[in-house]
This record gives C-alpha cells, structure tokens and sequence, in this order.
C-alpha cells in the first residue's frame, strides 16, 4: 500500500470510526436506515493525483457483497466545490502526501459528512441527491436507477415511474445500438432485451398501484442488501443514534 493511501485510511479512521464508518477493503461504509453510505479513494495512474468518490444507495436497490467492499460511488467530492480535478500531490514526498491528505478530510468534514448526515433515509437522501446534482451538473439524471428505488420507497409511485421511464428509454436506445452490431455477443444481447422487459414490467404493476409487488420488490431486496452487509460485518446506524 502506498503512503498516501496508508495515511488517507489513518485518518479516516481516526476521524469517521465514531461516526460509524466502517473500511471494507477499498470502501468505506455505514449503513443509516435504508440506505448505505459509502466514499472511496480513487488514485490516478502514475500516483500524482486522487479523488475521493462517494454514494448514497438506497437498500431495496439490491445491494451486492462485492459492492460494499468496492464501493457505489458515482459521485467525487470536488464537485460539491463546482470542481471537476483531482487532488495533486508529490508522491516522492511525504509531507505533500500529508498536506494532500489532509485537504481531503477537511473537505469531506465540510462537504461530505454534513451531506450524509442529510441523507439519512430513502426519501431525504433522494432530495439532497438531487440538490447536489443541479448544484454540481445543472440537470438531475432521470434514468438513475438509485432514484427509481428512493421513490418507490418514499411512496411517491408517480415519481418512480418518471425514472424508470427514464431508465427503459436509454436502455432501449442502447440495446439498438447493439442489436445492430455484428460484433457484439448475442447472449449479452438477449441479456439486454430480457432487462428491458423486466422493466416493463415493473412499470406496469407500479402504475397499477401493485401493492404486493410493491411491497414484495422493496422487502425482498433490502433483505438481500442487509444480508450483504451482514456478511461484510457492516453494522446498521439509526438517524438517531449518529
């Protein structure tokens, strides 16, 4: 393990351990309510410059074993500063490893711990998503699939079908897109086209206000999630008690 890497987990560790926070390998992980908060160290080719990536990801999302210790995180936490770069530092030098090191735990101090914190179930965490993504791109992404779970279990049906909508029309476009390519394998195609219609399928039941698949999908994969994390010996923190 690099230096900056063994100082960057040292000092979350002595900074996010009492917060919950638990290292899974390369992820960081608590899980608060329904929903699993995680952030990861991303080191760039040639080990001159990091990013710190994060994610909030609802449970009835279906949450694997390999995704708790990888990590979900779409998100980087240079962009709550409008910032698109990396954290540069000198790799043959370990007090500009420090200093590196030591930005990013101010800034997820700032930026990241109050955002989770804020995040704390389905439904806050679908709103502070959203407030972070036209923040940081000016647009919030409708065929997030994360979304589609946050809504459905907050309750709002239309919302999640609004997503899922979302959702099936680019994964249509790119099953197209791959229909027409000679090169590409068949049983991935299929593959494809058979996640297509399992969508459809969702759609349909939500819009008819499916009650037992409803209830069925959000048990049934938070379940599976919790059983994941209870494998990787992740505990389970309440709003209350953080």
């Amino acid at each position: 393990m690099s230096y900056l890497k063994k100082m960057y987990y040292k000092a979350c560790k002595e900074n996010f351990t009492q917060l919950g926070f638990v290292r899974k390998k390369d992820n960081i992980v608590r899980v608060v309510n329904d929903v699993m908060q995680n952030f990861c160290i991303h080191v760039f080719h040639g080990g001159y410059s990091c990013n710190v990536e994060f994610g909030v990801i609802p449970l009835c999302s279906r949450i694997k074993k390999d995704d708790v210790t990888l990590g979900l995180c779409p998100g980087h936490i240079r962009a709550f500063e409008g910032k698109w770069d990396s954290y540069e530092y000198d790799k043959k030098s370990e007090e500009s490893m420090d200093a590196c090191v030591n930005e990013i735990i101010e800034q997820m101090k700032k930026y990241l711990i109050p955002y989770f914190d804020k995040s704390c179930d389905c439904a806050s965490a679908y709103q502070e998503l959203c407030k972070f993504e036209m923040s940081a791109w000016k647009s919030i992404l409708m065929h997030d699939y994360r979304k589609f779970c946050m809504a459905l279990k907050s309750g709002d049906y239309d919302l999640a079908i609004a997503h899922l909508k979302a959702k099936e029309e680019l994964d249509i476009k790119g099953y197209k897109t791959y229909k027409v390519s000679e090169g590409f394998p068949a049983d991935i195609k299929r593959a494809r086209l058979k996640r297509i219609k399992e969508l459809q399928k969702m759609i349909v039941h939500i819009e008819n206000r499916d009650d037992v698949f409803i209830k069925n999908f959000i048990s049934e994969n938070e379940t599976y999630s919790l059983e994941s994390l209870q494998a990787c010996k992740v505990p389970v923190v309440r709003a209350g008690a953080m």
